[in-house]
């Protein structure tokens, strides 16, 4: 997930855990919604934020 923070809207990384959660990886729409969920909240998410180096990409 892209946060823009800043004067300048840097773009920062940041990966959250959410195999444990019931959600569609495959539904796009479901996805953006947890996604707009995350950014608003954050920093006060229910979601384990994890490293860059502890993501695993699986296809």
């Amino acid at each position: 997930m892209i946060f823009s923070e800043g004067e300048y809207k840097t773009d920062i990384g940041r990966y959250f855990l959410i195999n444990s959660l019931n959600v569609d990886v495959n539904n796009i729409e479901q996805l953006k919604s947890l996604a707009a969920r995350i950014r608003e909240d954050y920093p006060a998410v229910p979601h384990q934020q994890i490293d860059k180096s502890d993501v695993i990409i699986v296809k």
